[in-house]
């Protein structure tokens, strides 16, 4: 993504942008109050330290400035993946291991953030459900379920059960959409001012 931004925005008329690859959980390179804006974008059940990393992001944010803290609810993916592997054992799969799974739960990140330095009252939560239903975007997130990234969901599978892995997650896709009308995520949103 830092490739991917430093090649657009260098054929882009804004002026001195500068893109960095930065741990958020440590960004003393970078000086208290310096940025207006935060994005961490579905990322905090990913880190090791969570606290730190917005810690950092209110060290670094101007007075008035604005975090934005976006977490899954619902991340469809997960669910689907655990039908898939039910299909092939059924009541002897454990579902894909996600990190820190306790941020489903909106209350969990609200005391992260507000033990990071945000205060109660500048802290909105927006609710959103996204319902993928277009051919084009179901595909690509069948194959996502089907490829590499959800191997960890196929360890110990033998031969026959890894080639049964992408029909039983086209099932599980199926089953989804009859549910739901399509692929459903939930999301959090936490607004946070500085």
């Amino acid at each position: 993504m830092v490739s991917a931004a430093r090649e657009s925005l260098t054929a882009s008329p804004l002026p001195r942008v500068e893109c960095k690859q930065l741990d958020s959980q440590d960004l003393s390179s970078i000086p208290d109050n310096y940025f207006t804006h935060s994005i961490m974008n579905f990322s905090i059940f990913t880190f090791v330290r969570p606290a730190d990393a917005v810690r950092e992001t209110y060290r670094t944010l101007r007075p008035g400035g604005l975090a934005v803290f976006t977490c899954w609810r619902r991340f469809a993916p997960v669910r689907i993946v655990h039908s898939a592997q039910e299909k092939i054992h059924p009541g002897r799969s454990l579902p894909m291991p996600m990190p820190n799974p306790q941020f489903l739960e909106e209350e969990v990140l609200q005391k992260v953030v507000e033990e990071g330095g945000f205060a109660e009252d500048n802290i909105k939560v927006i609710d959103k459900t996204l319902l993928i239903k277009d051919d084009e975007n179901i595909a690509g997130l069948t194959t996502f379920m089907s490829g590499p990234m959800m191997a960890k969901a196929r360890e110990g599978y033998t031969e026959a059960e890894e080639l049964r892995w992408a029909t039983e997650v086209k099932t599980s896709v199926t089953e989804e959409i009859k549910e739901y009308g399509g692929i459903k995520f939930e999301a959090y949103i936490l607004l946070a001012t500085k």
